[in-house]
């Protein structure tokens, strides 16, 4: 859906792929573009809406965002070529789209089918 249409966007990671964070000033610019993009949302409600979240040590979090994908809420992309193969050719097609970071989506490998 539209995030005029209360569509949501979940992104796993920020959006760089290895953020750099040596000293005060680059974790001070990663997070400078974590809430630009909560505050681009809250202007621009017609785009994705964007909810960072941090993971907690008794992973309630991790257990609501599968809850949601359980319950059709939360849709995940997943890319066109997958799902791979569980075979050694599968594997690696899979592991090279992924360090390739041109995967659409979330790059899949069936391990088995379901019953």
């Amino acid at each position: 859906k539209r995030g005029g249409d209360g569509g949501k966007f979940s992104a796993v990671r920020g959006d760089e792929r290895e953020p750099t964070i040596h000293n005060p000033f680059q974790l001070a610019g990663f997070a400078s573009r974590l809430l630009w993009r909560a505050l681009w949302t809250w202007l621009w409600p017609w785009s994705p809406r964007y909810i960072s979240f941090v993971a907690d040590g008794d992973s309630t979090t991790t257990k609501t965002i599968l809850r949601h994908v359980t319950e059709d809420k939360l849709l995940l992309k997943i890319d066109p070529s997958g799902p791979y193969a569980f075979t050694k050719e599968g594997v690696t097609s899979a592991l090279k789209l992924q360090e390739s970071h041109r995967a659409h989506g979330k790059v899949v490998i069936r391990v088995s089918k379901r019953s």
